[in-house]
């Protein structure tokens, strides 16, 4: 006997949409409330992500450059 559990009461949309509609209402407020909840902490390691993603991209191209050359030569 699971009881149906939904965010919003009142509304007419399903379960998932009502998920989705409850992470809009809040997103546009979630990042300025982090940087200030983290002291600022969310920043570095957010450069610090783009930083890594960009060296496993740089390695990746080094990587399949000889082989890109011959294929496209």
């Amino acid at each position: 006997m699971s009881k149906n559990i939904t965010p919003y009461k009142d509304s007419t949309l399903g379960k998932k949409e009502q998920v989705t509609q409850m992470f809009d209402n809040i997103s546009g407020n979630y990042d300025g409330l982090n940087r200030v909840i983290s002291l600022g902490i969310d920043v570095k390691w957010r450069n610090k992500v783009v930083a890594l993603v960009a060296e496993k991209i740089r390695k990746l191209f080094l990587t399949l450059q000889p082989e890109l050359e011959i294929w496209l030569s």
